[in-house]
């Protein structure tokens, strides 16, 4: 335990009123072994206003300490010197302890800043920026050449159909960006956001490097089946999907190799980061970085999942359940319109939530042979397929892809009379639509909430075999807001880890 100034202080006063109040008991028992009995009225004088000025006179109950039969004005002047000096004792032990030592800037100043290394497990699983180039492929069904480039490939449409076509026999696909292209989309950081990265500054932390097979010197000589020959086969990166550490159990502003992360609100800021060469007692500072905040909205479907944990264990369920809880019997009968023409102001989460429940539960109903004539109605349980269900974990799935966990297709393909894609409806956009600012990142999906015991005797919890669990179902609806954070940082050392996150503060 490391000891502050102010509790240092606090013992030593400690000290200092102990010895005040020892120190002369000490000294006047000294002394009346020191005085001999056949010393002088003086002497005796002077020893006598030296006793009674210590505290003997109280431990030994002298008259010179009596309060009764005395002056109720003298004992009370008394009283209250004794407790004036205890008074004092206390304050002296006890005003210290609100000190504190801190090392505060005194003026501004320029100083020179240099990479500072993660030596963390993301440091660790950062790949070399040597190879690492920023490329990008683009195409639906097939691939094309991005806006922007064009090396001989490109498609046509007409009310037939959408065709490849190429110009000549040295076409090819390149997936290299133009720096027209890199230029307008990093013009956001200039003056005083130069510490704001933009999209060409977000790189994959692990990539592999790939290249096409090359199987024809030219796409004239097979025309029904044409090779975009990406790159003429040269190696661009591929993003590849790696876990490096876990945060989630740090309640802090937390700094890694290329990020800040908000664990406390749930944020990521991006920053290559260097600190203060020269700052031996330490330098704090402010900057403004590109800061990405998942928002999300969850609305009820009114339905549930019940299951029984198999007798042998295990995580699969031949007797799961969907529980109608109003969801179904008491479905909203009109469409769910959302607007989506201004989603930067009105993203529309909880809309398009509401919208995905309302279409789920029509699918489920579909699918489960709800009609007039097998109405459902508040607690029916039907039974689903086989499913695979673990307590305390957190089971989640598409719009599209049925209850999660279960093997229960809503698929609208294979059934026609279920909505078409709910998840194309609730983001608004698909593969073939044309990029524009409405169209925000959105993800939609059902969630399978906690699971919680619904068997009286097991009040514990636990997940026993034969056991009964249920779990409310939700839709949900997720988007990411960009914004620029102003985020202060402190340093006393010249490694990351003693790189420290004072505050953030949204830019308005």
């Amino acid at each position: 335990m490391r000891l502050s100034v102010g509790q240092v202080a606090g013992v030593i006063n400690v000290g200092v009123v102990f010895l005040q109040l020892t120190f002369p008991l000490l000294l006047v028992y000294i002394l009346a072994g020191l005085v001999s009995e056949s010393s002088n009225a003086i002497t005796w004088s002077v020893t006598g206003r030296f006793i009674n000025g210590s505290w003997w006179p109280t431990i030994l109950k002298t008259d010179g300490a009596a309060t009764s039969k005395v002056s109720k004005r003298v004992v009370v002047i008394s009283t209250l010197s004794t407790i004036g000096l205890l008074l004092l004792a206390t304050a002296a032990v006890v005003t210290p302890l609100g000190l504190y030592s801190r090392i505060t800037a005194t003026s501004i100043q320029s100083d020179a800043f240099a990479s500072a290394q993660d030596t963390s497990p993301f440091g660790q699983a950062t790949l070399s920026r040597d190879d690492y180039n920023t490329s990008r492929m683009c195409g639906w069904w097939t691939w094309m050449s991005c806006p922007g480039q064009n090396h001989g490939f490109y498609m046509t449409q007409n009310i037939s159909g959408s065709y490849i076509n190429w110009d000549s026999d040295d076409a090819y696909i390149s997936s290299v960006v133009p720096n027209n292209l890199s230029a307008i989309f990093s013009s956001g950081r200039n003056g005083d956001r130069s510490t704001v990265a933009t999209p060409f500054d977000l790189e994959y932390r692990s990539y592999t490097l790939a290249s096409d097979e090359k199987k024809q010197n030219s796409v004239l000589l097979n025309s029904t089946a044409v090779e975009p020959r990406i790159d003429l086969y040269e190696k661009r990166c591929v993003g590849d999907m790696q876990y490096g550490d876990m945060l989630v159990l740090a309640n802090d502003l937390v700094v890694r190799d290329g990020i800040v992360a908000d664990m406390i609100n749930g944020g990521l800021g991006f920053r290559n980061h260097t600190i203060p060469l020269d700052a031996h007692s330490g330098a704090e500072w402010s900057e403004n970085l590109l800061w990405l905040e998942p928002e999300s909205v969850c609305v009820s479907n009114n339905l549930s999942v019940e299951f029984k944990i198999p007798s042998q264990g295990g995580s699969l369920s031949d007797e799961v359940y969907l529980v109608d809880q109003g969801g179904i019997v008491h479905m909203q009968v009109g469409y769910p319109y959302i607007d989506l023409n201004q989603t930067q102001l009105v993203p529309q989460l909880y809309g398009r939530a509401h919208k995905g429940a309302v279409l789920t539960n029509f699918n489920l109903g579909a699918q489960l042979n709800v009609s007039e004539a097998h109405p459902s109605f508040v607690g029916r349980r039907f039974l689903l397929p086989s499913a695979y269900y673990q307590p305390g974990v957190m089971s989640t799935g598409t719009f599209d892809s049925g209850i999660p966990g279960t093997l229960m297709d809503t698929d609208p393909r294979q059934n026609s009379s279920l909505i078409e894609n709910i998840g194309l409806t609730t983001q608004g956009y698909g593969g073939q639509d044309h990029a524009n600012i409405s169209h925000i990142a959105n993800q939609g999906g059902a969630v399978l909430g906690a699971f919680y015991n619904t068997d009286a005797t097991n009040s514990g919890g636990r997940f026993d075999p034969g056991t009964n669990y249920s779990a409310p179902m939700y839709s949900c609806s997720t988007s990411i807001r960009a914004f620029i954070m102003n985020v202060t940082f402190f340093t006393n050392g010249t490694s990351l880890d003693d790189l420290k996150v004072q505050a953030a503060k949204p830019q308005t």
